[in-house]
């Protein structure tokens, strides 16, 4: 899984009906400092994530399966919203 902050939304009128009711997020991988973005791409939002929250972020084939066998032409899922998170005892990001 993969800490990211949601940045945006993506939106496509013209996309492949399996994406069809589903919310396209712009989300951005994080490190040690969950208000430092490295990277950005877009994942679908399995969980109702909102812009500034952070969220775990699976990718590859187990995203595909994250919709209960319907299997989308995607790359990434939100699968979670993190309350807090912590690394080596020190709280990074708390919600």
């Amino acid at each position: 899984m993969i800490v990211c902050r949601v940045m945006g939304q993506a939106v496509s009128t013209i996309k492949d009906k399996r994406l069809s009711g589903h919310t396209m997020l712009i989300v951005g991988r994080v490190d040690d400092d969950p208000n430092v973005v490295l990277d950005r791409f877009v994942a679908l939002d399995g969980v109702g994530a909102g812009v500034g929250e952070i969220v775990g972020v699976i990718q590859g084939a187990p995203a595909q399966k994250a919709f209960n066998g319907e299997e989308p032409p995607i790359d990434a899922v939100i699968v979670a919203i993190f309350d807090s998170l912590s690394i080596e005892g020190k709280q990074i990001y708390k919600k």
